[in-house]
C-alpha cells in the first residue's frame, strides 16, 4: 500500500516526535525552574521502577488520564498508542501490537497478553471495563518471554486497579456522565478509607448505558426504526490488610454484567439496494425471526451478552530485604454473541457464538534486594482453564431448495489446559554505567481437546424433525462425530539485556529475546481430522533503545528500534482436501517479520502546559505465505481459485505511519479555580482490516481529535469537563469480514460529546 499522508499532519508529528527532542533552550530557559516533567512509575519488570531507566518499549497512562479523557475500554486506549490496535469481529475482538495479532479463530490466544493486577487475562473478551478505577495501564510493546509467560509474542497491557492503604482517610467520590449524542448515562461511586490502623477498604461500583451508534432500520420488527441499547455494570471491592510490619494481604472481588442489543456490523462495498447502499453510514437492517426457531439458544434478538466474575488474593512478606510475592486468581467468564448471521432484513441465516471460560492461576515470585552487584528475580507460575465454544447456526433451506430450516455447525468444543512454568531474571551490575540482565522462563502446557460435530439436523418452522432431503445435506458437511485428541508442548524463552549509562539522564540498551504463543487445536466444523492441531509460534527479537532526560528534566525522549521475526504463524490457509481440492484450516504456514522505530517525547512548556507526542514507521509483512486465502475481490478469487500465494505482502492493521500529539493546560484562573484544557490528534495510516489483505477492505489513512474542557477546584474538591472523542467525526472500519457473499464491516465509533462531573468527599 501507499499510504494517503496528509503533509499537514506528517509535518506535525515528525516535528513533534523527533524535533521537539531538540527544542531550543530559550523554550526551558522561560520555564519557571520547579516546572519538571513527572516522573511515570511502572512495574513491567516486576519492580517499581521510571520508565526512563526500563529497557523495554513501554507506554503508561494514569487513571486520572484515562477518567480525563473518557477511555472507557480497550479501543479507546489503542486510539492513543501507535502501533496499538483492537477491533471487534464476529467471533472474537482483534488485538494487534506492530501489525501483530491472532487472528479470528475462536481457538486462539491472544498474541498481546492482557494482565489485570497481575492475573493473566488469555480471552479477548474476558476485559469489560479494565480502566475503571484504575490507578495505572502499561503497555509494553513487542516479544515479552521472561516476566509475562507463553502468548505475549506481540507485547502485552498490564492494568493496576486502584487500591486504599491501611491509614488513608475515609473518602468518596461521586461520577456522572451524560453522552449528548447517543443519550449515555453513567453513574459511579468509589469509596474507601482505614479500618483500623491495619486496613484498607475500597469499594467501586458503576453503571452506564446508552443508545448504540449503530441504528437498524428494519421496519418488521415493531414497526419503524429501531435502535439498540448498551448496559453496563461493575462492582469491585478489594482490602489491603498490613498484618505485621513486614506482612501484608491483598484481596478482590469483581463482578461484571455486560449486555449490548443489537448489530454492530453493516455490510458495505455493495451496489444500491434495498438492503445496503454501500456504505459505512452506521445503519443496517437485521431480521432475527430464525433465533427463536432454535432449539438451544436463549435470546431471540442479536446482541452481545456477557457475565464475568473473578477473585484475586495476593501476599507481600519482607525478610531480609527480599520480598516473597504470592498472586492467586479466580476468574469466570461467559457470553453470548447472537447475530443475524446475513445482516439483512431476510430470514437468511442467524448464528451465535457462545463461551464458557473458567480459570485458576497462582505465581509466586522472590525478589531480591536492589544491591550495587547483582539483583535478582525467581519465581514459578501455575494455570489451569477450562474453555467451552459453541456456534450454532441456523440456515433457512429455502435458498437450497430445501423445506424447513437446518441446526447446521452446531459445533460444541471444549479445550481443558494445563502451563506449569519457571523463570528467572538476574541484573549483573558490572560497573557503575554497565548493566547485564539475563533471563529465561521454561513452560509445559498440556491441552485436551473434546468436540462433537455430529449435531447437525433439519427441522421444520414448527420443530418437526425432517429426515428427509435436508437431513442428507447436513451429514455431507457437517458429520465428523465425537473427537478427543490431547498436545503437550515444552518451551524455553530467554532473554539478554545490555544497558548503558552514556551519562545520568541518558541511558541505551539492546535486547534479544524468543517469545512463544501457544498451539492449540482448530475450531472450524469442516476442518480434517488430520488438521485440527495446529504448533507454537516463535517470536525472535531484536530492540535497541535511547532512554534520556532533557532540559533539566523538563523534558524525556525515547526512542525505539526493532526488528521481531515470527515463524510457524498460525494462520489459516490451505490442505488437500480428500477431494483433491483445497480446504480451509488453521497452520503453521506463514513467516513474518516486524521492523520500526518508535519515538516518545514529553515537555512541560512553562508553568501550565504539557506536551507529549509519538510516532512510529512501521514495516510488517509476510517473508512467506505460499498457501494464504485469495481475496474475495482479486482476479483470482474472481477466476475461481481459493489459494494465493501472499509472501512479501503487508500484515493486516499495519499502517506504515502512525502518531499521536497530546497537549494539556491547567491555568489557575482564580484563586480556588482551575481552568483544566486537553486536546490529542491521533494519525493512523492506510491499513488492511483482514487477514486476507482484502483492498476492498482498506481503511485509508485517518486522523482523530479527541478534546476536553472544563474547570476544578484547585483543592481537587469537585470537576466539570465536556469531553469530546472523534471530534471531526471521522468514520473507520475496524475489521472486515466476508460471509454469505457480502463485505461485513464492524465501525469505530462516531462523534461522542460527554458532559462530566465529579465530586469527592474527604480530605
Amino acid at each position: 500500500m501507499n499510504p494517503s499522508f496528509n503533509k499537514v499532519t506528517k509535518g506535525l508529528f515528525l516535528a513533534c516526535g523527533i524535533s521537539c527532542a531538540y527544542m531550543p533552550s530559550a523554550i526551558a530557559e522561560e520555564a519557571v525552574a520547579t516546572d519538571k516533567i513527572e516522573k511515570i512509575t511502572v512495574t513491567s519488570t516486576k519492580r517499581t521502577q521510571t520508565i526512563q531507566e526500563i529497557p523495554m518499549a513501554v507506554s503508561a497512562m494514569s487513571g486520572e488520564q484515562l477518567d480525563n479523557m473518557a477511555v472507557n475500554d480497550m479501543g479507546d486506549l489503542a486510539e492513543t498508542i501507535p502501533n496499538f490496535f483492537i477491533g471487534d469481529g464476529i467471533v472474537s475482538t482483534n488485538v494487534n501490537m506492530r501489525g501483530m495479532g491472532s487472528g479470528g479463530d475462536r481457538s486462539f490466544e491472544q498474541s498481546v497478553g492482557m494482565f489485570i493486577d497481575n492475573v493473566y487475562q488469555p480471552r479477548s473478551r474476558q476485559y469489560r471495563s479494565p480502566f475503571f478505577d484504575a490507578q495505572r495501564v502499561e503497555i509494553m510493546r513487542g516479544p515479552q518471554a521472561v516476566l509475562f509467560g507463553l502468548n505475549s509474542t506481540a507485547g502485552a497491557v498490564s492494568v493496576v486497579t486502584a487500591k486504599t492503604n491501611p491509614g488513608d482517610e475515609f473518602f468518596a467520590d461521586i461520577t456522572a456522565e451524560y453522552e449528548t449524542e447517543y443519550e449515555g448515562q453513567m453513574t459511579s461511586l468509589v469509596t474507601g478509607g482505614s479500618i483500623g490502623d491495619s486496613v484498607g477498604v475500597r469499594l467501586a461500583a458503576k453503571q452506564s448505558s446508552s443508545d448504540s451508534f449503530i441504528e437498524n432500520d428494519m421496519t418488521g420488527m415493531g414497526g419503524g426504526v429501531t435502535t439498540t441499547e448498551n448496559d453496563d455494570t461493575l462492582v469491585r471491592l478489594s482490602l489491603v490488610w498490613e498484618a505485621t510490619d513486614n506482612l501484608s494481604f491483598n484481596a478482590k472481588v469483581e463482578s461484571i454484567e455486560f449486555d449490548a442489543e443489537g448489530m454492530s456490523a453493516q455490510i458495505f462495498n455493495t451496489d444500491d439496494s434495498p438492503i445496503s447502499d454501500g456504505s459505512l453510514d452506521y445503519t443496517n437492517s437485521y431480521d432475527a425471526s430464525l433465533l427463536g426457531a432454535h432449539r438451544l439458544l436463549d435470546y431471540d434478538k442479536p446482541g452481545l451478552f456477557q457475565e464475568s466474575d473473578s477473585v484475586v488474593l495476593g501476599f507481600d512478606y519482607d525478610f531480609g530485604g527480599h520480598t516473597l510475592t504470592g498472586t492467586a486468581g479466580y476468574t469466570d467468564m461467559n457470553y453470548d454473541f447472537v447475530i443475524d448471521f446475513d445482516t439483512t432484513g431476510f430470514a437468511i441465516a442467524d448464528a451465535a457464538v457462545t463461551e464458557e471460560y473458567e480459570q485458576t492461576s497462582f505465581e509466586l515470585r522472590l525478589t531480591s534486594p536492589m544491591s550495587d552487584t547483582f539483583n535478582y528475580i525467581v519465581g514459578m507460575y501455575y494455570q489451569d482453564s477450562e474453555l467451552f465454544n459453541r456456534q450454532p447456526t441456523i440456515l433457512n433451506l429455502g435458498i437450497y431448495g430445501f423445506a424447513g430450516l437446518a441446526d447446521a455447525s452446531d459445533s460444541k468444543f471444549t479445550v481443558d489446559a494445563e502451563t506449569t512454568s519457571v523463570f528467572a531474571s538476574a541484573t549483573w551490575n558490572v560497573n557503575d554505567n554497565l548493566r547485564v540482565i539475563g533471563g529465561g522462563r521454561y513452560v509445559t502446557e498440556d491441552k485436551e481437546l473434546t468436540r462433537n460435530d455430529d449435531d447437525c439436523f433439519m427441522f421444520l418452522v414448527d420443530g418437526a424433525v425432517d429426515l428427509g432431503p435436508g437431513a442428507a445435506l447436513c451429514a455431507t458437511f457437517y458429520g465428523q462425530g465425537d473427537i478427543n485428541r490431547d498436545r503437550t508442548s515444552d518451551n524455553f524463552m530467554p532473554e539478554l539485556v545490555v544497558q548503558y549509562d552514556l551519562t545520568d539522564d541518558m541511558m541505551i540498551y539492546g535486547k534479544g529475546s524468543q517469545s512463544i504463543k501457544s498451539g492449540g487445536f482448530a475450531s472450524s466444523t469442516s476442518v480434517l481430522p488430520e488438521a485440527l492441531e495446529y504448533d507454537d509460534e516463535t517470536a525472535t527479537t531484536v530492540e535497541f533503545g535511547l532512554r534520556t532526560s532533557l532540559a533539566d528534566d523538563r523534558g524525556q525522549l525515547f526512542v525505539t528500534a526493532f526488528s521481531t521475526k515470527y515463524d510457524d504463524l498460525q494462520v489459516n490457509s490451505f490442505i488437500d482436501g480428500p477431494d483433491g481440492l483445497p480446504q480451509s484450516a488453521i497452520r503453521n504456514a506463514a513467516e513474518a517479520t516486524n521492523q520500526g522505530i518508535e519515538i516518545e517525547t514529553r515537555w512541560a512548556l512553562g508553568e501550565y502546559f504539557d506536551l507529549s507526542a509519538s510516532v512510529a514507521f512501521l514495516d510488517a509483512t509476510y517473508d512467506s505465505f505460499e498457501e494464504g486465502v485469495c481475496a474475495p475481490s482479486s482476479p483470482e478469487a474472481g477466476a475461481g481459485q481459493a489459494v494465493c500465494d501472499q509472501s512479501d505482502q503487508d500484515l493486516a492493521y499495519a499502517p506504515e505511519t502512525s502518531g499521536t500529539v497530546t497537549l494539556d493546560f491547567n491555568y489557575p484562573m482564580f484563586s480556588e479555580i482551575n481552568f483544566v484544557a486537553g486536546v490529542t490528534a491521533s494519525y493512523t495510516g492506510d491499513h488492511f482490516t483482514d487477514s486476507v489483505n482484502d483492498e476492498l477492505g482498506v481503511q485509508d489513512a485517518y486522523t482523530k481529535v479527541n478534546a476536553r474542557l472544563g474547570f476544578e477546584a484547585a483543592d481537587q474538591k469537585w470537576s466539570v469537563a465536556v469531553i469530546g472523542r472523534n471530534i471531526t467525526d471521522e468514520t473507520t472500519l475496524n475489521v472486515n469480514q466476508f460471509a454469505l457473499g457480502n463485505y461485513i464491516g464492524y465501525v469505530a465509533a462516531p462523534r461522542t460529546v460527554t458532559i462530566q462531573g465529579t465530586y469527592h468527599f474527604g480530605e
